[in-house]
C-alpha cells in the first residue's frame, strides 16, 4: 500500500538517507573511512582486516553484518542502516571488539 502513497514514499526515503548519513558517520568516528557511497539501505565499507573476523565478533555483540569475502573482498563488511538505537549500538560494539578508533 505504500509504493501508491507519495507523501509515505517521501518519508521512507527521509528516514533511509538519515539512517544511511548516521551509519556512515558512526563508521568514520572509529576510524572506517572507506565507506562507498550507496542507494539502499546498506553501505560497503573496508574495514582494513579480516572481515571474517570483525563479522564474528561482531555477531558475538548481537550485531548481524555481513562479510563479503565470498565476493572477494575479504577486508570488507556489508552494513544495513537500522535505528538510531542499532546504529549507536554498533559504534558501541565496533569500540567493544576494538575496531577502529574508539571514538
Amino acid at each position: 500500500a505504500s509504493l501508491g502513497d507519495a507523501a509515505e514514499l517521501a518519508r521512507r526515503r527521509a528516514v533511509n538517507r538519515l539512517a544511511m548519513a548516521d551509519l556512515a558517520a558512526v563508521l568514520r568516528s572509529r576510524g572506517h573511512d572507506s565507506v562507498v557511497p550507496a542507494f539502499g539501505n546498506f553501505l560497503f565499507v573496508e574495514i582494513g582486516e579480516d572481515a571474517d573476523t570483525l563479522n564474528a565478533a561482531l555477531l558475538r555483540q548481537g550485531v548481524i553484518v555481513r562479510s563479503m569475502g565470498a565476493f572477494g573482498a575479504r577486508t570488507a563488511l556489508r552494513i544495513t542502516a537500522g535505528t538510531p538505537e542499532e546504529i549507536a549500538y554498533l559504534g558501541e560494539a565496533l569500540t567493544a571488539v576494538g575496531a577502529g578508533a574508539t571514538g
